[in-house]
């Protein structure tokens, strides 16, 4: 397994835990290719979101240097509403959830 692999693996173990802490039930997918790596819920608000788990990278270049790289959803992960929770593994593996 490469780094890159490594680092996204932590990244949805932090995101679970994050998620968890908010309140979620969190269901995973086990090795199957999907628009979403997550599915958590909140019992308190009966609501679901699937969730793109993403790790955060910053720019390195002197434009917009600093700043967090967004990623673009595909046209399925748009579909399905699928929601993109970035993991800063840089910083103390803070979550940003973005709807």
């Amino acid at each position: 397994m490469n780094e890159k692999h490594l680092k996204g693996n932590l990244s949805e173990i932090v995101a679970l835990k994050w998620l968890t802490k908010q309140g979620y039930v969190v269901y995973t997918k086990m090795g199957v290719q999907s628009p979403f790596d997550l599915v958590a819920y909140d019992p308190s608000k009966e609501k679901i979101l699937l969730v793109d788990v993403k790790t955060a990278a910053k720019r390195q270049s002197k434009f917009q240097h600093g700043t967090t790289i967004r990623r673009i959803k595909n046209d399925r992960q748009k579909e399905l509403g699928v929601v993109f929770l970035y993991v800063y593994l840089d910083e103390e593996e803070r979550c940003e959830l973005i709807l």
